[in-house]
């Protein structure tokens, strides 16, 4: 039992470190680590898919509003965390 928890809190601190390590990069810098690699053709085509469809959505969503709802989309969406 004490390994399994030891395990489990390894994999979660590895997966915390890189998570802040990640949140640093810019754009094209995560660009670049993506194409870097070879056999991630089918990832790159996976992200590149869903930022269409987000974009896209979100676009139509944007669309479709009342001005006053516009005015709160663009503060809720341009608000930093």
């Amino acid at each position: 039992m004490k390994k399994e928890k030891d395990g489990i809190r390894k994999k979660l601190y590895r997966i915390m470190k890189n998570k802040k390590k990640n949140e640093n990069i810019s754009t094209e810098e995560k660009v670049e680590q993506l194409v870097e690699n070879v056999n991630t053709r089918e990832e790159i085509k996976e992200r590149l898919m869903f930022g269409e469809i987000l974009s896209r959505s979100v676009g139509e969503g944007y669309k479709c509003l009342r001005k006053k709802d516009k005015k709160e989309f663009s503060n809720v969406v341009m608000t930093e965390k």
